[in-house]
């Protein structure tokens, strides 16, 4: 019988390679080799990630318009947290039973 993945981890794979990360890093940070990592996403059709990797040649990142951001719910700031770009990422990790480190909080 093949080795398979859990369903969790190829939708970790898949939404870190869309965020634009490597194969080799895919598989370091999941604990899998990057060959594998690569057959899950060419599997799934995805062969160029849906973002830019960090550090590529686009000089700004993409900003909405002044006034569009929606007001942020009673009781909350304005001020977006430093961790919301990686929300999914966050997500998919922790869906695979990773653990934060420090406070606790995200």
């Amino acid at each position: 019988m093949a080795n398979r993945l859990e369903m969790a981890k190829i939708k970790a794979i898949l939404t870190l390679h869309q965020h634009g990360w490597s194969c080799r890093r895919i598989g370091r940070e999941l604990g899998i080799r990057h060959e594998t990592a690569s057959k899950y996403i060419q599997a799934a059709g995805a062969s160029e990630p849906a973002t830019a990797p960090p550090g590529s040649d686009d000089p700004k990142p993409a900003t909405a318009p002044p006034g569009s951001e929606p007001d942020p719910p009673d009781g909350e700031s304005g001020s977006q947290s430093d961790c919301e770009p990686f929300r999914e990422q966050i997500l998919a990790l922790l869906d695979l039973g990773c653990r934060l480190s420090g406070s606790g909080r995200i």
